[in-house]
């Protein structure tokens, strides 16, 4: 599992933008927050989370992990 901060979640909008990145992903579970800005990815998948990461990154989304 890992846990990002987004920085830049602003408002639903935001919140939609990421689930339609995410959701291309069929066995992919994951938890986003606007409260907290925080984005938990259910995966062991280390290529896929950098995947992930990147293709977030190209919509300006900045991923910091978390503990």
């Amino acid at each position: 599992m890992y846990k990002f901060k987004v920085d830049n979640i602003h408002c639903e909008g935001c919140i939609k933008r990421i689930k339609n990145i995410l959701d291309n992903y069929k066995d992919l579970k994951y938890d986003i927050t606007l409260e907290n800005k925080i984005l938990t990815l259910k995966t062991d998948d280390e290529n896929l989370v950098t995947e992930i990461k990147n293709k977030l990154q190209e919509l300006d989304f900045n991923l910091e992990a978390v503990n």
